[in-house]
Order: C-alpha cells, then structure tokens, then sequence
C-alpha cells in the first residue's frame, strides 16, 4: 500500500548544488514546497551554515531566525526548511550586508556580495502569459503572477522586480546579442551572448552562445535566462565571470611555471 510522500531526505539523495559533505550525517534538510525547484533552489539553514558560515548548530539556525536577522527577497524568514532560489536576494540585518544567490561554475550555490541599490530588485524570467476574466497575467519563474504587465514583455524574457513594491519597473529581452546566464547542465554557471538561436526538430528550442574568452557552446533556452544586453549585464557576477576552463586551462593554473630567481 502507498504511504503517502517522504518527510525525509538523505544526504546523499539531496541535490548536488547544494554542495553538502557525506561526512555531515545520514540525513539532509528536507525543504519546504515553494516556488523554485529543488534543483534551483536552497535551504535556508544552509545558505547560514555552509555559504554565509554564520552558524555551525541547529540552536544557532533558530537564535538568527526567531530574531528575524535574516531576510529573503526583504521577508523575514522563521523555516530553516524555506527555500531560496536563484538570484533571490540574502539580507543580514545585523551587518547591513546584502548577498545574491548564484550558481557557481562547478554547479554549486554562492553566494556574491551585492550593493544596497541592487539589492532593491530581484530577475525572475517568464515562463508564461495568460488571459483570464479579461486580465493579462504574466508568470514568473518564481511563481508570482503579475497582472497588466507590459504587453511588449515576451516567454523567456527576464523582469527586473522592485522587492519592496513587488512591481515590474524593467525588462531583459532574450533574443540575438543578449547576455544569459545557464542554471542547468553541464554548463552550469557560464555565462555568455547569444549568437543564434534555433527551433529543433524535437519542438525544443537551442542557443548558441559564446563567453568573453571567445567560447562557444550551445545550451537549451530553457536553461537559461536573459541577465542583460549588448555585454551590459545587470546584476553582479562572481570571480569567475561565468568562464568555465577547460582541463588543460586548469592544469596551466595548478602548475603553472614559476620563475626561477638566480642569485
């Protein structure tokens, strides 16, 4: 007989992004349902533990949440087991400090150092557009629904949100010369601009891009999301600007030649 869903999850079943250790015990954070997948998203308890290394005991994870200083997207959150999702917004309060959360080039979450004036907006991409009862609605990736948005806004665009109004103010064109950051595959994490983009046969749809080192790859549209246009990207990368070496560029890097000093 079914016995209905899991209230568990073990560690080693849990999501790689999330980058946890086999040594931290049998059992991971089992999130809560919300509006980002469990591959694009993290829980809050170890956005504090592991990218913000704020606390190291579950005692510690409730001080900071009963408190309220820690703040998702401007929210307070009292769950460790909410979730956070791609390039929503960290606050701690306390330090005035403000983190995006991005995906790394090894498929793991960071977390990166953002200004106060960035931290005002979050970019969620559409995934659809509707009408009913006569009201346009336009769909996020992050599950809010926005009505009489600008018609002009397209499927696979990006909408730049005000946090505090939760309101449109901007948007991100994914088309020829966009800049777009992949959030599944294997080329996680790269950044690049779009060259081309191709329906297949298949009924998907498959963009060729290529990086600031000259690059080019390919990667689903539905990978990815728009983050600017014409090289001007609206949010803040991290150190590694969405380039992902290859493994003789790694190898250059570990043993690269060191100059020999003759006395």
């Amino acid at each position: 007989m079914p016995s209905g869903g899991h209230r568990h999850l073990k560690r080693l079943a849990a999501p790689k992004s999330w980058g946890l250790k086999k040594s931290g015990g049998k059992y991971a954070v089992r999130p809560l349902p919300g509006s980002h997948s469990k591959a694009t998203s993290i829980p809050i308890q170890y956005i504090l533990s592991s990218l913000l290394d704020l606390t190291h005991t579950n005692k510690e994870v409730d001080y900071v949440l009963k408190r309220g200083l820690l703040l998702l997207n401007g929210k307070i959150i009292n769950n460790h087991k909410r979730c956070a999702g791609l390039f929503d917004v960290i606050t701690v309060k306390e330090a005035n400090e403000h983190y995006r959360i991005l995906l790394g080039i090894n498929g793991k979450f960071k977390l990166v150092k953002i200004s106060d004036e960035e931290a005002k907006y979050r970019y969620v991409k559409v995934i659809s557009k509707d009408i009913e009862n006569d009201i346009p609605y336009t769909r996020t990736s992050c599950g809010y629904n926005f009505r009489f948005a600008d018609p002009s806004i397209k499927i696979n665009d990006t909408v730049k949100v005000d946090i505090e109004q939760n309101k449109i103010v901007d948007k991100i064109p994914f088309q020829v010369n966009s800049t777009v950051f992949i959030y599944l595959g294997s080329n996680t994490g790269r950044v690049g601009t779009v060259q081309k983009i191709e329906k297949q046969i298949s009924g998907k749809t498959l963009i060729t891009l290529v990086d600031s080192s000259e690059k080019i790859f390919t990667s689903p549209m539905e990978s990815s999301i728009a983050i600017g246009y014409d090289s001007n990207v609206e949010i803040t990368l991290d150190n590694d600007a969405g380039i992902k070496l290859t493994a003789f560029e790694k190898s250059n890097l570990k043993y690269k030649e060191v100059e020999v000093i003759e006395e």
